[in-house]
Parts: C-alpha cells; sequence; structure tokens
C-alpha cells in the first residue's frame, strides 16, 4: 500500500488515490521503512515531508531554494540536497534510483514531470507529479506510460472539489472519494436531533437502491448493519452513493 498520506489526504492539501500504483507496489503500510524522494519543500512538499516522516518513512528532500530548504530541515528529520529536481547529478547524489517514490511538488508543471521522466529512468519505482495546469491534464493520460509517471496529482483542483462537496453535503462528518471520482462515501454523526435517530435503516432508506449504509461506529465498536439496524444518538454511520448523489436519498436535505 501506498503511504496513507497518499491515500487520503485532505487538510488543504491534496487527496489523490492509490489504485494505479497498487500494482507495483505490495508492500504493507508500516512494514518496511520507504525510502522516498520529495522534489520541492515549499507548503505542499514540506506538509507531505513532515507527514511521511511521522510514518516512519525514509524522506530526502531536494530543494534549489537554500532557506526554504533549511526551514524544512530545522522542522523536521529529513535529509536534504540544494539544487535542482532536473539536475543528474543531484539526483544521483540523492540515491534517487533506490527510491520506492518518487514525487515532484515544485510549483512548475514542467519541471516535475521532467524530474519524474529522469526519476523513472534512473531507477525509481514509482513516480507522482504535481501537475496544475488543465491542458497537461488532458495530456497526460496519454503519454503517462511512455514517460513512467504513475500518478499526476493537482492540489489546487482537489482542494476546490473538496470544498464543493464540503457546500453539498454540509452536516457529513467526512466526505472520501474513490473509484476515480465516481463513487462518494460519507460519514455522518447521529445525534438526539438527527431525524433518523431511533429509526431503522429499511425506513430511512425505502425505496432507495443506489445508496449502501456499509458501516455504522457505536461505542467504539463498528457494525455491519441490517435492514432492521436502528441508529442511535452517538452513531457514526459510514454511506455509500454514486457521485453527486448522496443529497438525493435524504429527504427534507436532512444531511
Amino acid at each position: 500500500m501506498l503511504p496513507a498520506v497518499f491515500i487520503g489526504m485532505r487538510k488543504g492539501i491534496f487527496s489523490i488515490k492509490k489504485e494505479k500504483m497498487k500494482r507495483s507496489y505490495h508492500a504493507k503500510q508500516g512494514d518496511i521503512d520507504m525510502q522516498i524522494v520529495i522534489v520541492g519543500a515549499g507548503k505542499v512538499g514540506h506538509t507531505v515531508a513532515a507527514q511521511l516522516t511521522q510514518e516512519g518513512h525514509s524522506i530526502t528532500i531536494i530543494e534549489k531554494n537554500s532557506d526554504t530548504l533549511n526551514a524544512v530541515l530545522s522542522d523536521i528529520d529529513v535529509a536534504g540536497f540544494w539544487g535542482s529536481g532536473v539536475n543528474g547529478d543531484i539526483l544521483k547524489e540523492a540515491n534517487v534510483g533506490k527510491a520506492d517514490l518518487f514525487i515532484a511538488l515544485t510549483g512548475n508543471d514542467e519541471q516535475n514531470l521532467l524530474s519524474c521522466l529522469i526519476a523513472k529512468r534512473m531507477g525509481a519505482k514509482n513516480t507522482v507529479a504535481r501537475v496544475r495546469e488543465p491542458h497537461f491534464g488532458k495530456v497526460l493520460p496519454t503519454i503517462a506510460g511512455t514517460m513512467g509517471l504513475s500518478l499526476s496529482i493537482n492540489p489546487e483542483k482537489e482542494a476546490a472539489l473538496e470544498a464543493a462537496r464540503i457546500l453539498e453535503l454540509p452536516l457529513a462528518k467526512k466526505v472520501e472519494t474513490f473509484a476515480g471520482g465516481r463513487v462518494e462515501m460519507i460519514d455522518y454523526d447521529v445525534d438526539e436531533t438527527s431525524p433518523i435517530c431511533g429509526q431503522s435503516i429499511k425506513s430511512v432508506f425505502r425505496g432507495t437502491r443506489a445508496a449502501l449504509v456499509c458501516a455504522v461506529e457505536r461505542n467504539g465498536q463498528v457494525i455491519i448493519p441490517a435492514g432492521d439496524f436502528s441508529f442511535q444518538a452517538g452513531d457514526v454511520m459510514s454511506i455509500v452513493a454514486p457521485a453527486g448523489k448522496l443529497s438525493d436519498f435524504f429527504p427534507g436535505g436532512w444531511l
């Protein structure tokens, strides 16, 4: 599996999925110390490096701005190299050829793509590029395989989509997307004032087949509920439905 930060990091940075990379990386999260190289130590790179370090992975950062690099090195325990992510000598010195994951997060799309291409040719197992320009988004699906690019991410786009999901479902505790954005899952806190408190699943979702209550957390225990399961105050309900359709399943817009 990929580190948790790449499975569902949503707090103002980005959220990307693991589907495209899981075939080539089968190590269980937490079982090994992944060797990860990050190019770009700005706000995104700094945050990603900090979280991956907390997960116990070995992080190496490449940054061409010495002040930015020093700020990261003084904040978290990582190795650092001052230079460009497209400089072959710097990449060799950073041991990119043995990296399990290479992530290019600078503000320059072209540099991110080129550094990922070089890293892949040097032997990096997986590469991820931050790409913000819309025209690249249209071309990348056709050239990603040739470039050896495992995944591209757009933090700004993901932040906008996340804001839209929150506005659509304002009472949802958490909103996650799966299957390339085609499926959404939300967590909803049930309290005494909730319209579903005291009601069974089959009465709340009568006639609805596209939505599925997949789990309910109650008193620290996870329950896989049947149709006659009744909600209680303090429950956390997890429900899955096609993207953009969740709000249609809740009479009166209570969600």
